[in-house]
């Protein structure tokens, strides 16, 4: 297979395997990102259920003993509520599942192209081995479903997301690497 390819169309194939990794390492941190996001939602979200849930049953229970207080305790079991009826709405629950299952593929797909492109620089040849890895992994890449079931995140989110990996990246000093 290698000795098909002239060095320009190594050269493209090379890149390929380039833009792969760093496109992993991209969603990657994009879903952790989204994972952080829904946790961070998902605690305030059950900390202000629990406590409605507390109050609400802290006065069924005559803990709250003065009666000018049930609007307070009437408030909060409604806001309780909603909040419960939100995070069911906005299936709080699969947004972590989903997102820690995509960090997981792309933490994993990363890592092997991370091995490949070790093994490249290495060599600084394409051999018929690296064109089979990069082939199995740009089919594990596919089986990835791509959707986008609860936001996109921000512009700039985004691009904080890629200059961090540009900062930790020495990518421009690979082997047969073209901007």
């Amino acid at each position: 297979m290698s000795d098909a390819l002239d060095q320009e169309q190594v050269s493209v194939r090379v890149n390929q395997v380039y833009r792969n990794y760093l496109n992993s390492l991209y969603w990657g941190d994009y879903y952790t990102a989204h994972h952080e996001a829904a946790l961070k939602h998902a605690r305030i979200f059950d900390f202000f259920i629990a406590l409605g849930t507390l109050i609400a049953g802290g006065s069924g229970l005559g803990i709250l003993a003065e009666p000018n207080l049930a609007w307070l305790c009437g408030l909060v079991t409604t806001i309780a509520l909603i909040l419960s009826g939100l995070k069911t709405a906005y299936n709080w629950s699969n947004r972590i599942k989903v997102s820690s299952e995509k960090v997981a593929a792309y933490g994993g797909l990363s890592s092997e192209y991370h091995s490949l492109i070790e093994d490249i620089n290495f060599r600084m040849t394409w051999t018929d081995d690296f064109e089979k890895r990069f082939k199995r992994l740009r089919g594990q890449t596919g089986k990835i479903p791509k959707s986008y079931d609860f936001g996109h995140l921000d512009t700039v989110r985004q691009r904080e997301i890629q200059n961090r990996i540009k900062d930790r990246i020495p990518y421009t000093k690979w082997w047969s690497f073209k901007a």
